[in-house]
């Protein structure tokens, strides 16, 4: 157990040493917020409808509503 042990901490130091590895840490998180912040400032700055009035109507087949 021990060996499997000193193997893993190995690997792991290995990996988390790798510029690859530090970079996609680092960027990954920056890349989501700034995407999100992007789609906030394009949805901020679109010209947003005025309240529009939505005529909903319906037909009276039946004849119950006479008015």
């Amino acid at each position: 157990m021990n060996k499997t042990y000193l193997i893993f901490k190995h690997e792991f130091l290995l990996a988390i040493r790798r510029p690859g590895f530090i970079i996609l840490t680092l960027i990954v998180p920056v890349m989501a917020l700034l995407g999100i912040g992007i789609i906030k400032l394009v949805s901020s700055l679109s010209d947003a409808p005025a309240n529009e009035i939505t005529v909903i109507g319906y037909v009276d087949e039946v004849g119950i509503f006479d008015s």
